[in-house]
């Protein structure tokens, strides 16, 4: 049995909404209409709906089970910023969870509108009977809505007087609201993915990337570092990338065995699309490819999106830092590798594919991810060490080394010692194999939350561990 799918409604499956509909016509006071509408007539109605509003459905195995749809509150141009929520599920499927499925996908179109409030308008009865239960009420206050009005014996039908109630949901409150967006036009974004090669999408990406964060992936592209593990996905109108999650692969050597894991770039968003649900709509197709193939999943959140990524089952997450005061004597024996140009950059390429790293935890299979730092930001912070002949990349401030990575087999201390007396504290961006001799600390970073999800992160949830610094999409 396939997972339930929850799609845009089409014109071609009125038919099957028709026979769910018909079901609570002639059965329930749950709609007061009294007789079916042609074929031709609810197909007229999901025409018109849809040249305004979301109008969804959800399947399992193909089939069509339920279907849900906004309407407009009052033919008032005040009250644009809300509107009428419907729904309605094969009576064989109720109360199993597929009525919420499409209720919050359609409140998250509906928010990405520009949709504040909603309301439902809900038969009641006075008392249970065998055509009209409490159950939807029940339903949709389950889901956020309040009861905020009740009009008494104002429908008949079967021969009985029942009540209809308004119940209601604020999506937000105060503010001054934006127009809301036409929902063709949101309709018209794409999500195109892994398009490395794809010149304009490449081009659109790099300035979406410099508006939001002031930094372009083409000289990492140009110098051939941009490969197939590392995956944008990115929701494209009219040809223009307005949000992007990338997708890195970042399979980890961990006490000598390789786990397989991904890491989720910061998500960004061009400032005239956001509060849209892009973001949403990334996270699931990124998760739906890439769930269950991996041993874990992790980024790194900024404090205003704490609440969402918990959304898609993620879990804040300890990492730990290691540091050192040290007092070695001697001078600096350490010599700076040359990284000027892409004949220094395919070399230092090589050798991190080549050897293995002094850490107990190192990313491997991904020369492309450390490139980005040592090709760009980090260009006069490599060095080697002949002594234990390793690679090192460091950067010193004052008398504070800090060390992002030994690339060989030469000890911490052998390595620390290579820079020189003038050195007192080392911190560590990575976690030692031995961390005898260091102070451990949880570690704080600014504006910056460690989330996970997988086995890995599960069965090594006590582990003191962080991820190496150099690895951080």
């Amino acid at each position: 049995m396939s997972l339930p799918k929850i799609r845009d409604a089409e014109a071609a499956d009125a038919e099957r909404l028709l026979e769910i509909y018909d079901y609570y016509v002639k059965n329930t006071a749950i709609t007061f209409e009294y007789d079916t509408p042609s074929l031709a007539e609810f197909t007229a109605r999901m025409e018109k709906t849809m040249k305004r509003y979301p109008y969804l459905v959800v399947e399992k195995d193909g089939r069509i089970m339920g279907y849900a749809y906004a309407g407009i509150f009052k033919d008032r141009a005040a009250y644009d910023w809300s509107c009428e929520t419907t729904i309605y599920l094969d009576p064989e499927e109720r109360k199993n969870g597929l009525g919420r499925l499409l209720y919050e996908a359609l409140e998250e179109r509906l928010k990405a509108m520009g949709i504040r409030n909603l309301y439902a308008c809900i038969g009641y009865p006075e008392e249970e009977d065998e055509y009209l239960t409490k159950n939807s009420a029940e339903f949709h206050e389950h889901l956020g809505y309040t009861k905020v009005g009740e009009f008494h014996r104002c429908g008949c039908k079967f021969g009985r007087w029942y009540h209809m109630i308004w119940m209601e949901k604020l999506l937000e409150t105060g503010g001054v609201p934006h127009e809301p967006y036409d929902w063709k036009e949101t309709k018209k974004m794409v999500i195109e993915k892994n398009y490395r090669d794809n010149a304009a999408l490449r081009e659109s990406f790099n300035k979406l990337a410099e508006k939001v964060f002031g930094l372009s992936f083409e000289n990492w592209y140009q110098n051939g570092f941009w490969k197939d593990n590392y995956i944008p996905y990115s929701a494209v109108i009219d040809g223009e990338v307005v949000a992007n999650v990338s997708v890195n692969a970042c399979s980890m050597n961990y006490k000598g065995e390789v786990v397989k894991l991904f890491q989720l770039g910061t998500i960004m968003t061009d400032p005239g699309y956001r509060g849209r649900g892009y973001a949403r709509l990334l996270m699931e197709e990124v998760l739906k490819d890439f769930e269950g193939k991996a041993d874990g999943i992790y980024l790194y959140a900024n404090d205003t999106v704490l609440d969402f990524y918990p959304r898609f089952g993620f879990r804040k997450a300890k990492e730990y830092q290691y540091t050192k005061e040290t007092a070695f004597a001697g001078e600096d024996k350490t010599v700076r590798i040359p990284m000027k140009d892409k004949k220094d950059f395919d070399r230092m390429a090589a050798i991190l594919s080549e050897r293995r790293q002094n850490a107990q935890m190192y990313m491997v299979g991904n020369t492309g991810l450390y490139m980005f730092y040592l090709s760009q930001f980090m260009t006069e912070n490599v060095f080697y060490i002949a002594g234990c002949d390793s690679y090192v990349v460091a950067e010193k401030e004052d008398d504070t080394l800090i060390l992002h990575a030994i690339i060989g087999d030469g000890p911490v201390d052998e390595v620390i010692e290579a820079f020189g007396a003038s050195i007192r504290k080392t911190v560590l961006c990575f976690t030692p194999k031995d961390p005898r001799g260091f102070e451990k600390n949880e570690l704080h970073e600014e504006d910056t939350t460690f989330f996970v999800k997988g086995r890995f992160f599960d069965e090594h949830s006590k582990d003191e561990f962080m991820m190496p610094s150099i690895t951080h999409a």
